[in-house]
């Protein structure tokens, strides 16, 4: 092999087939670019392969079928330089990557470019699938610097790539969609950002959030009312597209809330315990938060006790916060209905109790106004007996101008006011 060495393998190519100066076939054999120059465009060896781009050649490396199309171009010559499979896009020419027990690691479909992961059949531009076992996609971003992070991006323009322009109102900017199988992948709940503006040049992109779900019988459709939207003004919509406060429920049937305490064994015997709050509360000067109001339940006895289910005794608690001072229970409501008003730990001992405990700077425990003159102050209804053995009295026999009385209590004992028919 050796007497190879500078004699013209195929003028017509203008190469040469040469060995090594020691003539060792086994160290290396090359095919020199031509007669003239030393670039190698192919070398073997025992431990190496090597193609090298020459000057004249469009492509270091391409493998092609039968017809002349290329399946596999290494490409040194252009820039930048670029590794190609399927030049042309020949439709029964796919890419495949095999792994361990894993057949399609990676494959591209040439017919229609999409790629799938655990799949040779992708539905979509990209399809992660895999049988009897979770499948999971991570985003993970390692960095010391608090603004470097994972991130989604679900990105939509008008007019085409290099040629973006402006959306437009309405126009949906992102979905996700959550599909399961019945007789195909049907959606079963959707999560969709929507231009709600035309959006201007530079930083305006104004969007509502739309979360529809499904119920049972139906699919999840997006021309629909949405179940909750959050608008680009950040207010929030159950059953409401357009909520027009920052918290908005709607029902066509009547909307209903509800604060529900999970513990199966509530138990408020030896005290109130709570089932739920509600508070309002600011920023006061110095930027810290303060709670003016608001309204608690809490339970007062052992639910189910007495084996209905339907046994849960609870009490409701008013809050407020004077000038000046901290917030404290105003009213009460207990189990059995009772209202207490007033201040302090209220505890009501009839239907109505109005509790004025502060000796000092007092006000009137009860004040009536009516403004209609047609209408009584008072409406006093019970049973009457001219003997005084009910709480009203028909009794008229002395002093005829009196036209009854009304049972009161001072003190714990009982007292008559009695009524006149005029006013004289």
């Amino acid at each position: 092999m050796a007497g190879l060495t500078g004699l013209t393998i195929a003028a017509t190519y203008n190469s040469l087939l040469r060995t090594l100066a020691d003539g060792g076939i086994t160290t290396s054999l090359q095919v020199i670019e031509d007669g003239a120059g030393d670039d190698t465009c192919l070398q073997l060896s025992t431990k190496q392969f090597l193609v090298k781009s020459g000057t004249d050649i469009d492509a270091t490396f391409d493998v092609q079928n039968s017809s002349g199309h290329q399946l596999l171009t290494i490409d040194t010559a252009s820039n930048p330089e670029e590794v190609v499979i399927n030049e042309g896009g020949l439709t029964t020419v796919d890419f495949r990557v095999e792994g361990s027990s894993a057949a399609n690691a990676f494959f591209v479909d040439g017919t229609n470019g999409n790629v799938g992961i655990g799949t040779a059949s992708p539905d979509y531009n990209l399809e992660v699938s895999g049988d009897s076992d979770d499948v999971r996609i991570a985003i993970s971003a390692y960095s010391d610097s608090a603004n470097q992070n994972a991130q989604l991006l679900l990105r939509t323009a008008d007019g085409t790539e290099g040629s973006e322009a402006l959306i437009d109102d309405n126009d949906v900017v992102g979905q996700i969609r959550f599909q399961g199988y019945t007789n195909a992948f049907k959606d079963g709940a959707i999560i969709e950002a929507k231009a709600a503006a035309t959006p201007g040049s530079g930083d305006d992109m104004p969007c509502d959030l739309n979360f529809y779900t499904a119920n049972n019988g139906a699919v999840a459709d997006v021309t629909a009312t949405p179940q909750m939207t959050i608008l680009k003004t950040g207010f929030v919509g159950i059953g409401s597209a357009a909520p027009s406060q920052l918290f908005e429920v709607s029902n066509s049937t009547g909307a209903v809330m509800s604060l529900r305490r999970s513990d199966t064994t509530i138990d408020g015997s030896g005290g109130g315990v709570g089932i739920g709050s509600i508070y309002w509360s600011g920023d006061d000067p110095s930027g810290t938060t303060q709670v003016c109001a608001s309204i608690d339940v809490a339970a007062n006895g052992e639910w189910g006790s007495t084996g209905d289910t339907t046994d849960a005794p609870c009490y409701m608690r008013f809050f407020t916060c004077p000038e000046g001072g901290v917030k404290t229970e105003a009213m009460r409501i207990d189990n059995n209905g009772w209202i207490a008003m007033g201040s302090g730990t209220l505890v009501p001992t009839a239907r109505l109790h109005v509790d004025q405990a502060s000796a000092s700077g007092a006000v009137p425990v009860l004040r009536l106004d009516q403004g209609d003159t047609d209408e009584s102050f008072i409406d006093f209804k019970g049973t009457s007996a001219a003997d005084g053995s009910t709480h009203i009295s028909s009794d008229t026999t002395t002093d005829s101008a009196k036209f009854g009385a009304v049972r009161i209590e001072i003190n714990g004992v009982h007292k008559w006011i009695r009524v006149y028919d005029t006013h004289s």
